[in-house]
C-alpha cells in the first residue's frame, strides 16, 4: 500500500480513503487522506502519489470499503509527477525552490519521486515550461497525472 508521509492538506482531513490504479495484477492501494462531506461523498485532501486522473481537493465517491468508485467533481486542479534521474541535492533544492516560487504544492514520496499540485490551467502552462527545461537539461523526467 501507498502511504502518505506528509499531506499537504493533512489539517483538513478526518479520515482515510482508498484509491487503486487498475492494472492486470488488480493494482496497488493508495491510501489517500480525505475530508468527508457526506456519507461515502470525501474531498481528497493528498496529492496523489500513482493515480491517474485525481487531483488535489477532488469530490469522490467510495464503496463500502472507502476505495474509491468514482469522481464526482474535479477541482480544476492538476496533478504532476516528477522524477529526478540522479542523486543530487543541490538540484532537488534548486527546483524545489523554483516550483515554489511558481505557487505550486508538493508533496515528496521519496527524495527522488515528487507529487505536484498546480491550482489552474494557466499555472499549469508555466510549471510545464519550467519542467521542459529542466528534462532538456537531463535534470529529470515528468508526467501528467491528467491521462483523459
Amino acid at each position: 500500500m501507498i502511504i502518505h508521509s506528509a499531506p499537504v492538506w493533512k489539517d483538513r482531513s478526518n479520515c482515510f480513503i482508498f484509491a487503486r490504479e487498475r492494472d492486470e495484477d488488480g493494482g496497488e492501494l493508495e491510501q489517500l487522506l480525505a475530508r468527508k462531506i457526506a456519507h461515502k461523498t470525501f474531498q481528497i485532501c493528498t496529492i496523489p502519489i500513482f493515480i491517474y486522473n485525481l487531483s488535489l481537493a477532488d469530490i469522490v465517491e467510495t464503496d463500502d470499503n472507502l476505495e474509491i468508485t468514482k469522481v464526482l467533481n474535479r477541482s480544476g486542479r492538476h496533478t504532476i509527477r516528477i522524477k529526478f534521474e540522479r542523486e543530487d541535492e543541490t538540484l532537488r533544492n534548486e527546483v524545489f525552490r523554483a516550483l515554489l516560487s511558481l505557487d505550486v504544492l508538493i508533496e515528496e514520496f521519496t527524495q527522488n519521486y515528487w507529487a505536484i499540485d498546480v491550482v489552474n490551467d494557466e499555472l499549469m502552462q508555466k510549471v510545464r515550461s519550467y519542467l521542459i527545461s529542466c528534462f532538456d537539461l537531463d535534470m529529470l523526467i515528468f508526467e501528467d497525472g491528467d491521462q483523459l
